[in-house]
C-alpha cells in the first residue's frame, strides 16, 4: 500500500485538511482584527472557498481517484456487479450520500442566510430547522456524503482515510466554536450547546448504522 503512489496522493489530500483548519482559524482572526480596527468587512468568499478545498472539497474527489476497490476488479461500478451483498452495500452507500447531499443543501441555505455578509460574523445564532437537531449539521452531512460515496464506489484507500476526515472535521468545529460562536454569542451559545449535541441525533445515528451495514456488506462480499 505504501508503495502505491496513489495511496500517498490520498494520504497527502487527507492530511492537507489539518493545515487547512489552521488557515481557517487565521481567516477568522483576520476578520476579527478588521472589525476591531473599525474597517469595513471585505468580501472574502473566494478565500473561504479556497479554504474549503482541503477541508472538504478534495474529499469529494478522493473516492474517484485510482485505488483498489471492493467488488469486481478495479471498476468504479464493481460494487454493483460483484455480488448481491456488494450491490446492497453500494445502494445503501449511494442512498446515504444522496440523503446527506440534501442535508448539505439545507445547511447551506440556512447558514448562508446569516453569514453571507460576513462568514466570520453570523448575524444570528441559528437554533431552528436542522440546527435544532445538531449544532454542526454541515459537518455531519459532509461526512456521510463522503462516506456514502466511498462505499458505493468501493474506494479502499478513501475508506481507510475516513478516521482522518473525522478528526479534521471535528477540528474545524472547534475552530468555529472558539473563534466565532463563543466570542459572538457567549452564554446563549453555551446554553445551546448544553441542549443540542454537536454531532449525534436520531438521524445521524441512523446514518451511522446505515454506513456500518453498507461497509460490512461491502467487505463481506467484495474482498
Amino acid at each position: 500500500m505504501l508503495r502505491d503512489p496513489w495511496f500517498l496522493v490520498q494520504l497527502a489530500c487527507a492530511l492537507s485538511g489539518f493545515p487547512g483548519a489552521l488557515l481557517y482559524r487565521a481567516y477568522f482572526r483576520y476578520r476579527e482584527s478588521l472589525r476591531r480596527r473599525g474597517l469595513p468587512p471585505r468580501n472574502m468568499l473566494a478565500a473561504l472557498h479556497l479554504l474549503g478545498i482541503p477541508t472538504g472539497h478534495v474529499w469529494l474527489v478522493m473516492p474517484w481517484l485510482p485505488q483498489p476497490r471492493l467488488g469486481a476488479g478495479d471498476s468504479l461500478l464493481g460494487m454493483f456487479t460483484a455480488s448481491s451483498a456488494t450491490l446492497v452495500a453500494a445502494l445503501l452507500g449511494l442512498g446515504l450520500a444522496l440523503y446527506a447531499g440534501v442535508y448539505v443543501v439545507r445547511f447551506m441555505r440556512q447558514n448562508f442566510a446569516v453569514t453571507l455578509a460576513d462568514y466570520a460574523a453570523p448575524s444570528t445564532l441559528l437554533r431552528t430547522g436542522i440546527y435544532a437537531e445538531l449544532r454542526h449539521p454541515g459537518v455531519v452531512a459532509m461526512f456521510y456524503l463522503v462516506a456514502g460515496l466511498s462505499v458505493a464506489s468501493g474506494a479502499v484507500y478513501t475508506l481507510t482515510m475516513l478516521p482522518l476526515f473525522v478528526v479534521m472535521l471535528w477540528t474545524t468545529t472547534l475552530v468555529e466554536e472558539r473563534e466565532v460562536l463563543l466570542p459572538r454569542f457567549g452564554e446563549s451559545y453555551r446554553a445551546y450547546a448544553r441542549e443540542v449535541s454537536g454531532f449525534f441525533c436520531p438521524k445521524s445515528l441512523a446514518g451511522l448504522e446505515v454506513f456500518a451495514c453498507a461497509l460490512g456488506l461491502g467487505l463481506w462480499g467484495g474482498l
